[in-house]
């Protein structure tokens, strides 16, 4: 590389050699690599993503993984090779959500969340569903249903952490009521899948709850 710089005034210029060495990704922006990890070219490849997100460690080799959510299924892929490790079919599913919550049942395998707000449940046109599968073999741990017309149960679901301090993650799941109008926020315990708290929205708020995050422990009470 060459640079010119006008010293003696216009007109008059002297060239210096300047010295190029390459800086590796890792040394800098934090270490973070902006550049293509993986491309995905299966026959898992879908058309439409309706939602992504880190998924833990499902596939038991300590590096955590990715979860997308597509047509009627959710799959997740390993974030050491973005190969898949667990697809999982969501009959009736429709605009999945899908979240990493965590090794709930202590088998060293991350579960995952998945929503269907858009799965009629008997008569009830768009009630919802959120299930949650193992980490291991996909099997069904934990599943909720909306109770009426356009609940849409599962529209956002999400990890929390530990919002009960009994030592295993919990997790969220929206749902709306009065015909879609309101929402609340359902915090779940990841331990026997009971609701802990529900968070109804606050008077004046519309679509609260459409993104949901778990913070931490920001009072030092011992809760998430």
């Amino acid at each position: 590389m060459w640079s010119v710089d006008c010293i003696e005034g216009p007109g008059v210029a002297e060239i210096h050699s300047l010295e190029y060495t390459p800086v590796p990704w890792s040394e800098q922006a934090g270490g973070l690599d902006p550049r293509v990890r993986f491309t995905f070219a299966d026959g898992f490849l879908p058309t439409t993503v309706h939602d992504l997100g880190a998924a833990d460690d499902v596939s038991g080799d300590d590096v955590p993984d990715l979860v997308l959510a597509f047509g009627q299924q959710a799959v997740v892929r390993s974030g050491a090779t973005g190969k898949v490790v667990l697809p999982v079919p969501v009959p009736g599913g429709f605009s999945l959500s899908v979240a990493g919550v965590g090794d709930l049942d202590g088998d060293g395998r991350g579960e995952l969340l998945v929503g269907s707000p858009g799965e009629d449940v008997g008569i009830w046109f768009d009630a919802g569903r959120a299930r949650v599968y193992s980490g291991l073999d996909g099997s069904l741990m934990y599943g909720y249903e909306g109770a009426d017309d356009f609940d849409r149960l599962g529209s956002e679901v999400a990890a929390v952490g530990d919002a009960d301090a009994d030592g295993t993650p919990d997790f969220a799941i929206q749902v709306r009521r009065n015909g879609g109008s309101l929402q609340d926020v359902l915090v779940v315990s990841g331990l026997d899948g009971t609701v802990l708290h529900t968070i109804p929205a606050p008077i004046g708020f519309q679509d609260f709850g459409n993104r949901i995050a778990g913070v931490g422990d920001v009072d030092d009470d011992g809760h998430d």
